[in-house]
């Protein structure tokens, strides 16, 4: 760290150093002399003075110290890999946000088992096992070598048997403080930092609905990846049905005490399966349903529609955009898995009912119409993605309350109601999922959120988790 005043002693020491100018032997010129008025000639300054120290001279003048070296930045990308061994996360550190990957590349990064938490903090990578309840720190190198960084931390203790081991997904991230959430409906959390590297503590309080018989609570998680909240932190919950697996009319957002780290509040947003939270460049929050499943019960009226919901940086509800079903913003048409990407812009998966090929909705919901809505598996037990005329990719201006479609695409979305999307560095991206059954890969668009087109950026090989600057 640069010492911009080290003391009297050395203005002291700087001044009689200044004062003991030589000539060169083949320099004909008086150097400046600081008693002069002059400015003192750098080579006249002895050297075992720090480099990091700023001089005054007599009259007053400063002479600064140069400025560090700048560092290189690092980027670590995360990308995904299916293969009969089970599946791997694989690490690949970059000087530049290059997303052009091949198979060698994922070879050459480094891997981790199962679904692996892997999130950049404070210069260090933190990951959480998928598969043992440890956590591990690394530092990255100058030259990209990864070094582990003290003991494993064990969370023997808070992991639950449901395959997410510790990963993020039921974890939040503030600076350098790390909640997991744990225990059958996830509503208790321990607190742990990545700087302190230790468990700091639990809790278990919750003012959360204790649901009927007959009725599940459970948390929908950090389905969005946000990395680092700049508000409070939240999560959603919900109440399911344990006999036709859908979702009450209401969802619930708990909101956590920065300081005391106890829930403070619970916010009822009055519509169905709000599980993704994205976050706005002021920390402001966007809930949104994910999944396409809700899209024909809601056709039925089995659950009521699904909604936005605006929470602000301070922990409340936006009196100025109340939780909305979107139509507005559509035409008419339900939406789902609302994503902020920035400038106020987001994006949003638009379901066009026009093209269905029905206009009543009864009785039960007709498996033909899910498999065009949702998509199925087959008798061959593969999947068959939903129709891709049916939906639209838009994006949504906020505040206009407009939406337009997007165009560029150049490859076919194998999944057209459901994309991941992330901003870095002022640019928006979105990923277009892999064919499970054929070329498996994610295709990486930039997208212009004023125009609403895309360029492809690249295919990657495996599913694309994202990426994070180091430093």
């Amino acid at each position: 760290m640069l010492k911009r005043f080290e003391g009297p002693l050395k203005a002291a020491l700087g001044l009689s150093l200044l004062m003991g100018v030589a000539c060169g032997d083949d320099d004909n010129s008086t150097p400046a002399n600081p008693m002069d008025g002059g400015t003192p000639d750098a080579s006249s300054i002895d050297s075992s003075v720090s480099p990091d120290a700023t001089i005054v001279t007599p009259d007053g003048s400063v002479v600064p110290p140069p400025p560090p070296p700048a560092q290189k930045a690092v980027y670590a990308f995360t990308v995904g890999a299916a293969t009969p061994d089970g599946a791997f996360q694989y690490v690949v550190l970059r000087d530049k946000l290059d997303f052009n990957f091949t198979l060698a590349d994922l070879r050459g990064g480094k891997e981790f088992g199962g679904y692996a938490g892997i999130a950049g903090i404070g210069g260090h990578i933190i990951v959480g096992d998928a598969e043992t309840p440890f956590a591990t720190k690394w530092k990255i190198e100058e030259n990209l070598t990864w070094t582990e960084v003290g003991q494993k931390l064990n969370f023997s203790n808070y992991i639950t048997e449901d395959g997410d081991g510790l990963n993020f997904f039921f974890q939040a991230i503030k600076g350098s403080d790390m909640f997991l959430y744990y225990g059958p409906d996830r509503t208790s959390r321990v607190h742990w930092n990545v700087d302190e590297w230790k468990i700091l503590g639990e809790y278990k309080d919750t003012k959360l609905p204790v649901p009927p018989e007959g009725f599940t609570l459970g948390s929908n998680g950090n389905r969005g990846g946000i990395r680092d909240w700049k508000g409070p932190i939240t999560q959603t919950f919900s109440i399911g049905n344990d006999t036709t697996r859908l979702p009450t009319d209401t969802s619930y957002i708990a909101v956590y005490d920065e300081a005391t780290k106890a829930e403070k509040a619970v916010l009822e947003i009055p519509c169905p399966a709000i599980q993704q939270a994205t976050m706005d460049e002021e920390g402001n929050l966007y809930y949104g349903a994910v999944f396409a499943q809700i899209m024909v019960p809601q056709l039925y009226g089995q659950v009521k529609p699904t909604c936005m919901a605006k929470v602000l940086a301070n922990g409340t509800l936006d009196p100025a955009l109340p939780p909305t079903d979107m139509k507005a913003w559509t035409g008419g048409f339900p939406g789902l898995n609302f994503r902020y990407l920035r400038n106020g812009k987001a994006l949003l998966m638009v379901l066009r009912t026009d093209r269905l090929g029905q206009t009543t909705f009864e009785g039960a919901p007709d498996p033909a119409l899910v498999a065009k809505v949702y998509g199925a598996f087959g008798t061959d037990d593969k999947y068959t993605f939903a129709d891709k005329t049916v939906w639209e990719q838009r994006i949504v201006d906020i505040k206009a309350g407009t939406s337009k479609v997007i165009t560029g695409w150049e490859n076919d979305l194998y999944n057209p109601h459901y994309m991941h999307a992330f901003t870095i560095e002022g640019r928006s991206f979105l990923i277009a999922q892999y064919d499970p059954y054929g070329d498996a890969k994610d295709t990486i668009y930039e997208v212009n959120v004023d125009t609403a087109t895309v360029t492809k950026v690249a295919d990657v090989p495996g599913t694309f988790g994202g990426v994070q600057r180091l430093r």
